[in-house]
């Protein structure tokens, strides 16, 4: 769960590195595919926002791929609700 209340708990979004040494992207998406965010930077994370306006309540798509720390290539999706 992810919420916007401005509480400072769960309000930006991050991608859980652990046993990751590089991110190569994390991108999350919405419902109709559109792309919200992307980033390669392990500490920048999602506000809930697209070009500055705040998304609706909703469940959005993530994906993460990076390399392990064997050099293993790995790639992981789930989804995330957005509330309010």
């Amino acid at each position: 769960m992810f919420s916007l209340k401005g509480d400072g708990v769960n309000d930006l979004l991050k991608v859980n590195l652990v046993g990751i040494k590089n991110l190569r992207y994390f991108r999350i998406y919405n419902r109709w595919s559109k792309k919200v965010f992307e980033t390669s930077d392990a500490e920048q994370g999602w506000d809930g926002k697209l070009n500055g306006v705040f998304q609706s309540m909703a469940t959005y798509v993530w994906i993460a791929e990076g390399v392990n720390n064997y050099g293993n290539m790995v790639h992981k999706e789930g989804c995330i609700t957005l509330l309010r």
